[in-house]
């Protein structure tokens, strides 16, 4: 099984699992945290944006889409390249991603471009059949953790592609070590 075909195996468990909850709801899906002029909201230190899983239509309520299981597999490292990359069981929607060997800015950058990429922040993305918008929904802040930095990432509905090349990139980068679990 190659990198890609593990990332989407792990995504398809969520996104069965949202675009059933989707097909019995009634909410707006993917919504974009914005202020009442409209605007996109950009907060915290990398002053990114936030997207809500659903919101419901009647009472504006979020609602969070939380995986109920995640694919078993060993854990597993490979070489791309010099950089060591482990990857461990995870849910799509609570990703933590370890970054070794980049300085926490240069980290930052390279995590913060790549979510603003797949954020889609003007909405342009159509749904796909199951109503999904193939984006992500939220970027923590950079946390050191002894010579890595760790962020916090839920992908929502992102392509596995995405995953995928945010490896590349770190790893064109200079990281020595990612670590996906």
């Amino acid at each position: 099984m190659t990198l890609i075909e593990l990332l989407e195996r792990i995504r398809q468990l969520y996104v069965r699992q949202f675009s059933g909850i989707v097909a019995q709801s009634g909410c707006h899906v993917e919504p974009v945290l914005r202020d009442r002029t409209g605007s996109v909201v950009y907060e915290g230190p990398l002053r990114t944006p936030y997207r809500c899983d659903l919101v419901r239509k009647d009472t504006f309520a979020t609602e969070s889409v939380d995986a109920t299981e995640r694919l078993r597999f060993d854990a597993l490292s490979f070489d791309i390249g010099t950089t060591r990359v482990q990857l461990a069981p995870f849910s799509w929607d609570a990703l933590t991603l370890e970054i070794d060997g980049m300085a926490r800015d240069a980290a930052a950058d390279v995590m913060r471009n790549w979510f603003l990429r797949w954020f889609d922040a003007d909405d342009e993305n159509t749904a796909d059949v199951d109503g999904l918008y193939g984006v992500v929904h939220f970027l923590g802040d950079p946390v050191d953790v002894e010579t890595a930095v760790r962020f916090q990432v839920d992908l929502g509905t992102v392509p596995a592609g995405a995953v995928s090349g945010l490896i590349e990139e770190l790893c064109n980068h200079g990281a020595a070590g990612i670590n996906l679990c």
